[in-house]
């Protein structure tokens, strides 16, 4: 699979630093990437929907937090690292410990995987669910590849 190349110049922050994996700026330079990834766009087409990565504590994090992204037919029209869903209501929240996530991020482990054995877990709607698992599977390796992607040289 083709991916896009992200330099660790990509990936610094305005003082220069390397970027927090699941930080804002990460989040920000993630969305970029993926509205920019044809592949993605094409295996994403028909679905829509907000979205909810938890971040569960583990390793330094002390609190849960969630990425809350509005994917629309193959592009993200809203991402956003919040500390609580309040009055949001995803169709779908994806948790997971921040280690892991880092993990997958890192190309250390498979979403799939977690997925499956139980590192992740999946709540909201049975229709958003399935859809996932049923019409989605291919998107679902392409928004993992481009997680991937966008930490590829950190």
């Amino acid at each position: 699979m083709e991916g896009i190349s992200i330099s660790n110049e990509d990936l610094r922050g305005e003082e220069g630093n390397m970027i927090e994996i699941l930080s804002t700026d990460w989040i920000n330079k993630f969305i970029e990437v993926l509205n920019s990834d044809d592949a993605y766009a094409e295996r994403a087409k028909h679905f829509s929907g907000l979205i909810s990565l938890e971040i569960l504590p583990s390793e330094g994090v002390t609190k849960s937090k969630h990425v809350l992204l509005r994917l629309e037919d193959g592009k993200c029209r809203y991402g956003k690292l919040v500390g609580t869903l309040k009055n949001r209501k995803p169709d779908c929240t994806i948790s997971g410990p921040y280690s892991t996530w880092v993990d997958v991020v890192k190309g250390e482990s498979e979403l799939l995987k977690g997925l499956f054995g139980g590192d992740f877990k999946i709540k909201g709607e049975m229709r958003v669910k399935r859809k996932i698992w049923m019409e989605n599977l291919r998107a679902i390796y392409e928004f993992e590849r481009i997680m991937r992607s966008t930490q590829a040289k950190l």
